[in-house]
């Protein structure tokens, strides 16, 4: 595999699953804890430990796996910057693609930052308790990644961002000749 190839796709599962997980069991603590909903009461009171503590380590896991996410979105990024640059040809109106990546990565620093701002405030916690800010933060964070995820999946379904579709096929073609 060469540094060239696109892996960013390949890596953003992870941090999506942790950190929606994370943010969810956030919320599933504060819907029992702050809010009392009878039926949450009565199913999770006496998990809200084992809940707590899972979304303190899904928030560190999420925190871990998002960082080799970054990097290679920052790389696939800066390729389709390199490929068309920041502009359509008017010179003033920004390319869509190029537009879509870069909401997607500040929504996603967005994300990153609080799963880190979550992990370092819960980290002397004991690790089980999200107080009240980390719910809140958790009400925010979970659409907000949520609908980055799906811009990213708009960047390679709709603008074909991480694809190398018929390359390996040119060139095998060629040696064929």
């Amino acid at each position: 595999m060469s540094l060239d190839h696109p892996i960013h796709p390949a890596t953003v599962h992870w941090p999506i699953a942790f950190l929606s997980l994370g943010y969810g069991l956030d919320l599933l603590y504060g819907a029992t804890t702050y809010m009392k909903v009878p039926y949450l009461v009565n199913t999770f009171a006496y998990s809200m430990p084992d809940i707590g503590k899972a979304s303190y380590y899904l928030h560190v896991l999420g925190v871990l796996t998002t960082i080799p996410s970054a990097a290679t979105g920052a790389a696939q990024l800066r390729k389709i910057y390199s490929n068309g640059g920041l502009y359509e040809a008017d010179g003033q109106t920004m390319r869509k693609k190029m537009k879509i990546g870069l909401i997607h990565a500040a929504m996603n620093d967005m994300v990153l930052a609080a799963g880190v701002w979550t992990w370092w405030s819960r980290h002397n916690e004991n690790y089980a308790v999200p107080g009240a800010m980390n719910i809140f933060i958790s009400m925010l964070m979970l659409p907000a990644l949520l609908w980055s995820a799906n811009l990213g999946g708009t960047m390679v379904y709709n603008y074909g961002a991480g694809l190398n579709i018929g390359k390996v096929a040119k060139k095998s073609q060629k040696g064929m000749d």
